[in-house]
């Protein structure tokens, strides 16, 4: 047995079996009930409220390995450990209150058919492939997280463990699909805020209060922001990296994203990301503070400084000693379903990707198959994606245990890629409305973050092997790295589009000399733009329209209106991945203003947090 090893009673069984059977209950009545269709599987029918939404957003930003991760931080740094969650606020109201609309006027359901619509299908292919390695990684490292913290509470083989996973966790997101995730989180937060809200209560109590933990503690655990010099919270990259961070968490991301398409109406969609931002705020004082009070009981004894647990096993430390007796199994089982809901939400996020961005986007057989067939067809591609993505997923986590010193930085390191994202989404959001970005731009440009991202991962998994000329990519805070980054992406994507634009522009004016050299005599036979009005006719023909063929660019989107289409229309039927859905009509005036109440109470709930704690 481990040293953290924990004994169930029949009280705890009972609980966890209950609750996995509601959990397998939940996905075949789903299965049963559902009319099998795209806007079902991928989509939950278009029918979440914003109480579904709220909570199925919080639950993915409250992970397994998200929870063991605040709780180390709590240990090691203190509170500042809870800035991504109480940072989450103005990024959770983006997406509902601006984002949400966008991806619904630009008629899509994944983020790289966005990119696709914005610029081409080159940018497209590339963050496709990206977003899919991204996915297998985060379900590799909640199976390696998960399956250590079962092999230290009950002496599981991991290998067992990972692989009973991942066959529980298929079936479940094959069979129900996101209606199925969604509804299961609802009952997952629940269940996971008030036994945190019991574990918390505990553990700061023996610590003797939060007073005695703000006493007993170095000073800087209690303050979000640090010196400049400081290598884990730097003033400097919380003010300038943490929001580029925050923001392609929370809107950048396939998961949260569908998830809020999910929701039945904008409406829906702006009060469920507002009640997110409610329940964000808990996480630092259920999880970091309870990370500090650990830490703070050692503190008061020192002669028991040296069983003292390292940061990392904080969380195997509070649930084998400070969990009340009966709550140890429920509490477990929570986190195990947080696992499942967590890993199925990537899966279905794979299944959509693939399923419109891969083969319906590239592969003549769909576009031949209409109606129910095509929908069956779609269908089944997207659970063989979550079954082909789910054992890509295993089988990468097998391999992780040989970078088990880095497991923390290697979580972190992903970040890297924010800057070159946010960037790419910066640029189709508000860019390509006021100016000609070449799409090639934008490709040389994630390629290079993508390239930069992955060799400071390498980096870290090298250790005390990375050259010396190197160590400082390595070693640098990733929210300051992110930062620079960030400026240097768009300052690389402006000097492509200014180099491609000088160069078209010598092209044109070369051509304009060779037309006035060959046609100069009868330059004036045919009349300028300027000459004709308006509505009138060319002596040559109709004045012709743009050019709306579907080109490898698509159609560039630009806010509100597509170049090639007329403005969208909240009143008629939209087709997304081949379903149609039926938008709501406008909210109603008294609802509206409800929701933006609501906004204010989130953002004035931000603001105080930050200067309590600042």
């Amino acid at each position: 047995m481990g040293e953290y090893s924990v004994e169930l009673g029949s009280w705890d069984y009972l609980l966890s079996v209950v609750l996995i059977l509601c959990v397998t209950g939940l996905a075949m009545y789903y299965l049963v009930t559902q009319e099998s269709n795209v806007t079902n599987y991928l989509l939950a029918g278009k029918e979440a409220k914003w109480w579904v939404v709220g909570c199925s957003l919080f639950s993915y930003g409250t992970g397994v390995e998200y929870i063991g991760m605040m709780v180390a931080d709590g240990a090691s740094v203190g509170i500042s450990g809870g800035i991504a969650m109480w940072g989450s606020i103005p990024p959770l109201l983006t997406l509902g209150y601006i984002l949400y609309s966008e991806y619904m006027k630009a008629d899509v359901l994944t983020l790289p058919t966005f990119l696709y619509k914005s610029f081409n299908s080159n940018v497209r292919g590339l963050y496709t492939v990206f977003s899919l390695v991204l996915s297998v990684t985060k379900i590799a490292v909640s199976l390696h997280y998960t399956s250590n913290l079962l092999e230290e509470l009950f002496d599981i083989n991991p290998f067992v463990s990972k692989v009973c996973f991942t066959i529980f966790i298929q079936t479940f997101t094959m069979v129900g699909g996101l209606r199925a995730i969604m509804s299961t989180e609802v009952v997952q937060t629940v269940l996971l805020v008030v036994l945190s809200t019991v574990l918390m209560v505990n553990t700061v109590s023996r610590a003797g209060g939060y007073g005695s933990i703000k006493s007993t503690l170095p000073q800087n655990y209690t303050k979000l922001v640090h010196s400049g010099y400081d290598k884990n919270s730097p003033w400097q990259g919380l003010l300038f990296g943490f929001p580029i961070e925050a923001l392609v968490h929370w809107c950048c991301d396939q998961v949260i994203t569908q998830k809020a398409l999910a929701s039945r109406s904008e409406l829906h969609a702006k009060v469920g990301c507002c009640l997110c931002c409610f329940l964000n705020v808990l996480p630092p004082f259920l999880f970091v503070l309870s990370g500090m009070a650990v830490k703070a009981l050692f503190l008061q004894q020192p002669d028991r400084m040296d069983t003292e647990p390292e940061a990392s096993d904080t969380l195997l430390y509070i649930i084998s000693t400070q969990m009340p007796d009966g709550t140890v199994g429920l509490f477990i089982s929570v986190l195990l379903c947080s696992l499942t809901t967590s890993v199925a939400s990537v899966l279905t996020a794979c299944g959509a990707i693939v399923t419109v961005d891969v083969l319906e986007a590239n592969v003549m057989v769909f576009k031949r198959f209409r109606g129910n067939k095509g929908q069956r067809l779609k269908v089944a591609v997207g659970r063989l994606t979550c079954l082909f993505i789910g054992l890509l997923g295993l089988g990468w986590s097998f391999l992780l245990p040989q970078f088990n010193e880095v497991m923390y930085r290697y979580m972190m390191d992903s970040t890297t890629f924010s800057a070159a994202i946010l960037c790419a989404f910066l640029c189709a959001y508000s860019f390509t409305a006021y100016f000609d970005i070449k799409p090639f731009s934008i490709t040389t440009m994630l390629s290079l973050g993508i390239a930069l991202g992955s060799l400071r991962i390498v980096l870290a998994a090298l250790g005390s092997a990375t050259p010396n000329g190197i160590n400082w990519y390595r070693d640098v805070n990733h929210y300051s790295l992110t930062a620079l980054l960030f400026v240097g992406y768009l300052g690389f994507v402006y000097l492509l589009n200014k180099i491609e634009f000088s160069k078209n522009w010598n092209i044109l004016q070369m051509s304009q000399i060779t037309v006035r050299s060959v046609s100069g005599s009868v330059a004036g036979s045919i009349p300028s733009d300027s000459d004709v009005e308006e509505g009138a006719e060319s002596p040559n023909g109709p004045l012709a329209p743009p050019d709306c063929g579907q080109s490898d660019y698509g159609s560039t989107y630009q806010g509100a209106t597509l170049v090639c289409g007329s403005n969208f229309d909240h009143n008629q039927p939209t087709t997304v991945a081949g379903s149609v859905v039926s938008h709501a009509q406008h909210d109603t005036s008294t609802m509206s203003k409800g929701a933006n109440v609501l906004a204010a109470v989130c953002l004035f709930c931000f603001i105080i947090l930050v200067v309590v704690f600042f």
